[in-house]
């Protein structure tokens, strides 16, 4: 057995979830970090560049931590994994100060050097919050594949941002149906 596939990852990845704003050419993409590490991170989104892959792409802090990453793997009806580089000391210091922050498990938010996250824009959520979420939607489309109740989930996300609604807090907190939710999006898309 080769230990070098079997062990691919070196470093200890971490359940995060934020909102990544992608430079893809002349769009914007969308996608929504799920884990990370000091090597990279696993980005679900709906529609993905090919394997090694440039682009740049924003976390979506309070201050944006820009970043550039590689696309190395792709897993169908997920995601992509990248690795990611910094062209900055201070986006490497703020990185580090978010890995920090994961390990002792304190709000990476309230991290030396991090801010917390721009709640007009995208919200800062412990992973249980983000699954609560996850699951309620899975739980009303659960007549559809997998990868397409993961793709619904990532659009929704995404259109809720563009249409300044925020979907995981209207689902989890104020309780209403993801049906319901996704309907007010899709007025709000139609509006515009």
């Amino acid at each position: 057995m080769n230990t070098a596939s079997t062990n691919r990852r070196k470093a200890h990845r971490y359940c995060f979830y934020a909102d990544l704003e992608i430079d893809w050419g002349p769009n914007t993409l969308w996608g929504r970090v799920r884990d990370i590490s000091r090597e990279g991170m696993f980005i679900e989104i709906a529609e993905w560049p090919w394997v090694n892959a440039h682009f740049s792409a924003r976390l979506a802090l309070d201050a944006p931590l820009p970043m550039e990453c590689v696309v190395r793997r792709i897993v169908p009806g997920e995601g992509i994994g990248v690795t990611i580089a910094f062209q900055s000391t201070e986006g490497e210091t703020r990185f580090e100060a978010l890995l920090r922050a994961l390990r002792i498990e304190i709000d990476p938010a309230a991290a030396p050097s991090l801010t917390t996250v721009d709640s007009s824009k995208t919200r800062r959520m412990s992973s249980n919050h983000y699954e609560i979420f996850r699951q309620r939607v899975f739980d009303e489309l659960a007549d559809l594949q997998h990868a397409d109740r993961q793709r619904i989930l990532i659009d929704l996300v995404q259109a809720g941002h563009r249409c300044g609604i925020d979907v995981i807090t209207e689902i989890v907190d104020k309780q209403r149906p993801a049906s319901e939710v996704l309907a007010e999006v899709k007025r709000k898309q139609e509006e515009k």
